[in-house]
């Protein structure tokens, strides 16, 4: 690494005033005199014009003579698009939201506060190791310079492009003064069945924490050696492992320690000519921390004392079958070395020939013509091979995928006597550990793998992590009876629909839609090529970055749901959410994690609202969510708390794939009855209704909540209108009573005569009529209601 890396990196960032938009005549001016100030020798980085060239949709040259050929959009006719939807905030309610003086007075600032920390730091700029902490300072803080900073776009000709995210990409090029650079994507691995395997709710919990722990090691060598700026997804800022290693985090920080909050793959951008031996050594980081937590637990193993582990908990090596303690330890090192899996992908970010010919042995098509239109365009910015990334990134994801469903075996054969692991029964099991379970004690046989689960957080308490594993460790809220009080247990699992669409782009706005009206005017440019633009989606890493960063605030958000309808959340990784709620509160937690995903509803929460695809801080504008376009489907469950949790879970599971199957932007929703039955339906979120979208679940829930305000709820209202329905509408299966005479003649006689339940006539006819429509049928609404009023009921023993 040459001596000026990280000087580069500085000047990449700042090279651009985050307030730009206002200041589009003189921002490099401004620039010029502020680095000054704080004696950092400036050059405008060489990167900016890659980044730029990838950012910018081709256009003419901006060269020109002529003043509004060199300005498209003036300072004063700025407004902003959503990167997801393609839709416009009007230029009034920027006016309102981004007030012009506060932000270029809060950037002022923010220089400021760069001086006192050079001069409380004793900072040497011209040090390798000082320039260094200085960018991981400017980096981590820059978005925080300006409170609606991701807002603010980088050009208001294309107003949908974040500046903190141009800024993040022109650094992301600086790591070498070449242009050869390659797009690499980790994964680990496998993840459900590893995340599966417990009985416990901290089994769970713990599995996904390492998953996203180790993850985190992989990121932080690239971050080390190459800047945060290079990872593309997941968004890395204000992450606990990041901000604890970095030394910038508090305790106000709005984040929970305790969260799996990293996805378990990662992507950024690196030299070219690094990214096989990075590729190595990120495996190699991963592993090293994977054996320094063996060694942890071996430790105790060798020096018999296990026992530290828990209070009140015993462990006991399983020798009775033969193995003698050296076999075991060796066992235990040979069974945690399966774990994790780990697969790269590279794609190079090549010269126009080779890309469109590997893109054509992918996928068949051939892009050349595409090239050929913006060549085609008068005074046009030469085009470069990296204004084609859009298409690097989609050969990324396929080859990813493919390398994914190869499977790695690993020849591990155990042939000791030992029992299979009580939890996943995967492995042989090690150790026998007791403890105390509802005032008795439970012994359990259990694995390597199990064993570092369950303690995960005494490793991390030994770290410099030990907010993280104060929170992970085992409370009564663990325990799911605790959870579900006077109710039974639930499962909710939620998955973003389509997010390898959303990544790649192939769901992005057009990139028409992208530019500022005025610019279209201003370019002058023939309708053929505005037809072709229209026809165009290409992705941009400040695109993708805007997904990241937009996961990451709600991986922020789901806790808070979750803690509002009072679960227990085991992890929120980029899009999906797994948590255990009493099943009462099941169905308005989906509900609300679903509108928090989107931005969408008026949903608010604490101090946060949430509409047209913006997050709104105590009334302010701050941050995109994913937009109406974005949809999340949900598997939910109701069971009885002593169900076995992986069985319940392996149940959610199936039920999330009903809801993907259902055209997705839906929920299946099931219950495990006392007998063992499993009954389920499945909707869609919203429906059509009067040439509008209407959320089924707000009316479904009055309703809901109507009914457990009633003493007689436990008669099985729904239950015995759904019989009625079947026995008076159909005679062997043909239609004897439509659904709209039930509805009106028959409820009425049900409800009052019949169970002396007068005042829910009127709600249940109107829910039902509002509802019965070719997308949701009479029986539909019906069993999904039956599902919801079993999770409303307060079970009884020998309750079916």
């Amino acid at each position: 690494m040459d001596t000026n890396f990280w000087h580069r990196k500085i000047n990449a960032l700042l090279h651009d005033p985050v307030e730009k938009v206002y200041t589009i005549r003189t921002h490099e001016q401004l620039q010029n005199k502020r680095i000054s100030e704080l004696n950092i020798t400036y050059k405008k980085p060489d990167s900016d014009i890659i980044a730029s060239s990838i950012e910018r949709r081709p256009l003419p040259n901006e060269k020109s003579n002529s003043p509004n050929q060199r300005i498209y959009v003036n300072s004063d006719e700025f407004y902003i698009i959503h990167p997801l939807t393609g839709e416009k905030v009007s230029r009034d309610e920027i006016i309102t939201q981004l007030n012009e003086k506060d932000i270029c007075n809060q950037s002022d600032k923010f220089y400021e506060e760069i001086k006192e920390y050079i001069k409380k730091e004793k900072l040497d700029i011209n040090n390798n190791i000082d320039s260094k902490k200085l960018y991981n300072y400017i980096w981590w803080n820059l978005p925080k310079s300006v409170e609606q900073s991701y807002l603010l776009p980088a050009d208001t000709r294309v107003p949908d492009i974040s500046i903190i995210d141009h800024l993040d990409t022109t650094a992301a090029f600086s790591s070498v003064t070449t242009d050869n650079y390659s797009i690499v994507m980790i994964s680990l691995g496998p993840v459900q069945e590893f995340i599966a395997a417990g009985r416990k709710l901290s089994d769970l919990r713990n599995g996904s924490y390492l998953l996203s722990y180790l993850t985190y090691q992989g990121i932080k060598y690239v971050g080390q050696n190459y800047g945060y700026d290079s990872i593309i997804f997941p968004s890395m800022r204000d992450n606990y492992f990041l901000a604890k290693d970095l030394g910038f985090y508090t305790d106000s920080m709005e984040v929970d320690p305790a969260v799996a909050s990293l996805p378990n793959v990662f992507t950024f951008l690196i030299p070219k000519k690094d990214a096989p031996s990075v590729v190595n050594k990120i495996k190699e980081s991963i592993l090293l921390e994977r054996d320094s937590i063996i060694n942890f637990f071996l430790d105790k193993i060798k020096n018999n004392t296990l026992n530290e582990l828990k209070e009140n908990d015993s462990f006991e090596l399983i020798t009775e079958h033969g193995m003698s303690k050296e076999e075991i330890i060796k066992e235990f090192e040979n069974q945690l070395k399966q774990f994790p899996t780990i697969v790269s992908t590279i794609q190079n970010i090549e010269d126009f020939n080779t890309l469109n010919n590997q893109y054509k042995d992918y996928t068949g098509k051939d892009i050349t013509p595409l090239k050929n239109t913006f060549e085609n365009l008068k005074d046009t910015y030469i085009i470069k091979d990296y204004q084609f990334y859009s298409y690097n990134t989609e050969l990324l994801g396929i080859k990813s995928g493919i390398r994914k469903a190869t499977r790695d075996f690993i020849g591990h054969i155990e042939t000791n006597s030992n029992p299979g692991d009580a939890i996943s029964g995967n492995e042989k099991a090690l150790i026998k550990e007791t403890s105390l379970h509802d005032g008795e004690e439970k012994t359990e046989n259990i694995s390597a793998i199990t064993l570092i689960k369950r303690y995960l957080p005494n490793y991390l308490c030994k770290q410099c992590y030990k907010e993280a594993g104060k929170g992970l460790k085992a409370t009564k809220d663990d325990n799911i009876k605790e959870i579900s009080k006077d109710y039974n247990a639930s499962i909710l699992l939620m998955d973003g629909d389509k997010m390898g669409e959303w990544i790649s782009g192939k769901k992005a706005p057009c990139l028409y839609k992208r530019l500022h009206e005025k610019a279209i005017t201003r370019l002058g440019v023939d309708k053929e090529y505005l037809e072709t633009l229209k026809n165009i989606k290409f992705t941009i890493p400040s695109y993708q970055r805007t997904i990241s960063r937009i996961l990451n605030n709600f991986s922020k958000l789901v806790p808070k749901i979750i803690k509002k309808y009072n679960g227990t959340l085991i992890y929120a990784g980029g899009d999906d959410v797994l948590a255990i709620l009493p099943s009462n509160k099941l169905i308005q937690a989906a509900n609300d994690i679903r509108k928090a995903y989107s931005g969408i509803d008026n949903l608010e929460l604490e101090n946060l609202t949430f509409n047209n695809g913006y997050m709104y801080k105590d009334g302010k504008m701050i941050s995109n969510m994913m937009g109406y376009k974005a949809t999340m489907s949900a598997g939910l469950l109701t069971f009885n708390p002593k169900y076995n949790l992986k069985l319940a879970l392996n149940k959610a599971r199936e039920l999330e794939k009903i809801a993907k199957n259902n055209k997705r932007d839906s929920f299946a929703i099931a219950s495990i009855r006392g007998s063992g039955k499993i009954k389920s339906a499945k909707s869609k979120w919203s429906l059509q209704h009067a040439n509008a979208s209407k959320d089924i679940i707000t009316d479904i829930n009055k309703l809901m909540e109507n009914l457990e305000k009633i003493d007689k709820s436990n008669q099985a209202f729904i239950s015995r209108l759904k019989l009625e329905y079947k026995n008076l509408c159909f005679s062997n299966k043909e239609r004897v009573l439509e659904d709209y005479e039930f509805i009106e003649k028959v409820i009425p006689f049900i409800l009052k005569d019949r169970m002396n339940l007068e005042s829910l006539i009127e709600p249940t006819q109107k829910l039902l009529k509002l509802f019965n429509d070719k997308e949701l049928k009479l029986e539909d609404i019906l069993n999904i209601l039956e599902e919801l009023e079993y999770s409303y009921k307060k079970p009884k023993r020998g309750d079916e």
